[in-house]
């Protein structure tokens, strides 16, 4: 069902229709330890000598600006009110269905009815609640509540789906990649991620003096260095990271 917000017809909808929402656990629970000891081989600069740990994570959407959803650019209907939800990361709650649409759905989601430009009148009231940004098969974005449904027809790059370390959930994911030689040292770059897999928590720059050895140790991790220059690295994992060490 289409929206056509009025606030008289909103208000005698709550209560009375449920959600065709379907709630689901999303999450996942992915094991990171690479390369085996043993194991190894060359890796080019800036990429990932080893990646060790655990990280429970959820498909998640990211809205990076507010966005109004039911209303084309440009469009100024009094009748037709706009759903405004603001930026923020949702994770996926469950999915949507019903005989016409099936979709994953993230939330909650605060939202307001408000004109295209974010004011109200008599109308676009600036009612608020709660719902889903949900993303069909096809592409398509719309925002659910209740029963109804506002697509979106606008603002498309302020929305994309991804993949996020669900919060609290203990998660720790140990990253070492080649940062190059420079005089005689090996450069190596430390992450830790605790919330995203893809920004890290923690980032910590290691310089190892080659002079020393030929092997270098950092939290549990050792490598045996076997060749090394400003491009590319050639190694050899004796240990990976221990959780011990932090």
């Amino acid at each position: 069902m289409k929206l056509l917000l009025l606030s008289v017809l909103l208000m005698s909808l709550v209560g009375c229709i449920s959600s065709p929402i379907v709630v689901m656990d999303t999450s996942e629970i992915k094991t990171f330890d690479e390369p085996l000891n043993g194991q190894g081989g060359k890796v080019l600069l800036g990429e990932t000598i080893a990646r060790f740990g655990e990280a429970t994570t959820k498909p998640a959407l990211e809205i990076t600006e507010t966005t109004q959803f039911n209303k084309a650019e440009g469009e100024q209907s009094i009748m037709t009110c706009a759903v405004t939800v603001n930026s923020g990361t949702y994770f996926m709650r469950g999915e949507w269905q019903s005989q016409s649409t099936t979709a994953e759905c993230f939330g909650p989601a605060p939202y307001q009815i408000t004109l295209a430009d974010g004011t109200t009148n008599w109308n676009c009231l600036g009612q608020s609640g709660t719902g889903d940004v949900c993303l069909e098969d096809n592409g398509n974005y719309f925002f659910g509540f209740l029963a109804s449904t506002a697509d979106l027809k606008q603002d498309f790059d302020n929305v994309r789906r991804v993949e996020k370390i669900v919060p609290f959930s203990d998660s720790l994911l140990q990253e070492l990649s080649f940062s190059g030689v420079s005089q005689g040292n090996i450069m190596f770059t430390y992450r830790e991620f605790r919330e995203s897999l893809d920004r890290p928590d923690f980032v910590q720059d290691l310089i190892f003096d080659r002079s020393l050895g030929d092997e270098f140790s950092f939290k549990g991790l050792t490598i045996k260095i076997i060749e090394a220059n400003s491009n590319e690295l050639d190694f050899e994992l004796i240990s990976n990271f221990s959780p011990s060490d932090l």
